[in-house]
């Protein structure tokens, strides 16, 4: 059972139609590994086990990577002119879930889970830019840095990887039918507790 799952019966839509959604818990912003330590233990970990990212760990994970950080809504990592145009989604056995940085919120854009290669661990982070924005790719990259400090401070395992789409497009043509037009999945982020 996905840890988010006991949150969903709070947070799904009624009625209205409105996509479901979660709440996370308050990201922590205080404690864990000093940054020289977590620089001395990043490495990138290719093996999971299969237990999913509790709550507070995944939305700890998210801030990370894109959250806010100031009352003016800057982010964690800087943007070129603060343009911001980089949207975090994450695939789960469950489905897909977009990142509200702002509510710190989940909300469901897929019912079904992307095919391999994107589903190799119990968390992968998928981050969406522009296809004309010459900074998207840095923008990623920053984000995708940020989280696997994270992960090298919470003792998980991680891996970053170039997304290679073709290969979960070829299995699912639709697979990133979620993304709004103009946007395409960069880079990726695959993220759990480490193999036993």
């Amino acid at each position: 059972m996905l840890a988010c799952s006991a949150m969903l019966a709070a947070g799904a839509a009624g009625a209205s139609g409105s996509p479901e959604s979660v709440q996370l818990p308050a990201a922590q912003k205080s404690g864990g590994m000093p940054l020289m330590e977590a620089l001395s233990k990043r490495h990138s970990s290719r093996s999971f086990s299969p237990g999913d990212l509790s709550p507070q760990e995944l939305s700890n994970l998210l801030w990370a990577a894109w959250g806010v950080n100031r009352a003016d809504g800057r982010r964690t990592i800087p943007t070129a002119m603060n343009y911001q145009e980089l949207q975090v989604y994450v695939n789960r056995r469950d489905g897909v879930w977009r990142y509200e940085a702002r509510s710190e919120r989940l909300v469901r854009v897929a019912d079904r889970a992307l095919p391999a290669p994107m589903n190799d661990a119990p968390d992968v982070l998928i981050f969406a830019i522009l296809d004309h924005q010459e900074y998207g790719p840095y923008h990623a990259g920053l984000a995708a840095r940020s989280a696997g400090l994270y992960c090298a401070s919470a003792k998980l395992a991680c891996v970053v990887r170039a997304s290679p789409v073709k290969a979960a497009e070829k299995a699912d043509p639709n697979a990133f039918g979620f993304l709004p037009k103009g946007w395409k999945p960069s880079l990726r982020l695959h993220a759990g507790h480490p193999a036993k």
